[in-house]
């Protein structure tokens, strides 16, 4: 579950802190009040667009999202491990936006590129409003549940390693046979202008 929400310096707020607890949480109040500011800083955390004049002038908006869950699930702890980003109990995912619009990623404190974050923020977190992205939606939720449902998850990871394995030994056979008919391609025009000296009677010297 999420359990603490930092905000620093991102649009009207300098500084925003949410703690959260098992069970329904419910943030109100009146419009303006900034309700919104937290979704937005939360959806940036994981992965989305973030524009220029979300930054307060003159500073940096760092925002971090720990996920405290003891045990993640099968999907999410493999995704962390296979990119050797896992850590023991909590998830941290934490963006740094800059007043110029750049932006770096962190997962655990490592480095990261925008699509790793996106990518792990949809195992972590679905934010369910108009026009916004669902999970349901996605193809590889999908195959995860239907994985989880079936109790397949072990074999589909036997089944994808052996498809990366297939791949990558495609991939070499397509390079092989690239370079086999480059070598074809440079003997016939070697052939070629040997004929063409043997015609002008001067092959051998």
């Amino acid at each position: 579950m999420l359990t603490h929400l930092a905000i620093r310096n991102f649009t009207i707020a300098e500084t925003v802190d949410l703690e959260f607890h098992p069970g329904m949480t419910v943030i109100t109040g009146e419009t303006g009040a900034g309700k919104s500011i937290s979704l937005d800083a939360l959806s940036l955390a994981l992965g989305d667009r973030a524009e220029r004049d979300i930054v307060r002038h003159g500073a940096n908006a760092p925002i971090s999202v720990p996920d405290s869950t003891s045990a993640p699930s099968c999907a999410r702890k493999h995704w962390l491990t296979e990119r050797e980003l896992a850590s023991d109990g909590e998830c941290l995912l934490r963006r740094v936006i800059t007043a110029e619009g750049r932006s770096k990623a962190f997962i655990n404190g490592q480095p990261v590129t925008l699509a790793d974050l996106r990518q792990l923020g949809e195992m972590l977190i679905d934010i369910h409003s108009q026009h916004e992205h669902q999970s349901l939606l996605v193809k590889d939720t999908h195959r995860r549940l239907l994985d989880a449902f079936a109790g397949a998850a072990t074999a589909a990871t036997v089944v994808k390693n052996a498809f990366g394995q297939w791949h990558d030994t495609a991939q070499t056979l397509a390079t092989l046979r690239q370079a086999g008919n480059e070598q074809t391609v440079k003997i016939e025009l070697l052939k070629f202008q040997l004929r063409e000296f043997e015609a002008l009677g001067i092959a051998g010297q």
